[in-house]
């Protein structure tokens, strides 16, 4: 986070959605400063109704974020989420291309672009974190 702390933070992972998402309560909560859209979205829910926030135009500046041994700096577009803070979307899920252990609610990154961008080697190989966590600083 901007203010040199790193938080765990739950998140939501949505092969239903295209992109990756804050929420805007979290963005206000810790202060995050905010840049313009690289590409503003117009997001829909599942139903093709608009999302209440209307268009995305705010992204955060490039965070890192880490889950186990995985790491990578990414951007989020700034939206309105209920219920959790963070969304990773279907371009996170294409880029990495996770496994889940649905039971234990671990990821495992094992593709050829993690082995050669965002896993850090000497750590837990396996890349998991308990409970889906997300550890966000800058």
């Amino acid at each position: 986070l901007p203010n040199g702390l790193t938080l765990e933070v739950p998140i939501t992972i949505d092969s239903g959605s295209n992109a990756d998402f804050v929420g805007v309560q979290f963005v206000k909560q810790h202060r995050i400063a905010l840049l313009p859209a690289t590409l503003p979205l117009n997001v829909v829910t599942v139903d093709g109704r608009k999302l209440l926030g209307g268009q995305v135009v705010q992204q955060t500046p490039p965070m890192l974020l880490k889950i186990g041994n995985h790491r990578e700096v990414i951007s989020f577009n700034v939206t309105q989420l209920s219920d959790t803070p963070i969304v990773l979307g279907m371009s996170w899920l294409d880029r990495h291309s996770p496994s889940l252990a649905w039971y234990q609610r671990q990821l495992t990154f094992g593709s050829s672009y993690c082995a050669q961008h965002c896993i850090q080697i000497g750590q837990d190989e396996e890349g998991q974190e308990e409970g889906q966590q997300l550890h966000l600083g800058m």
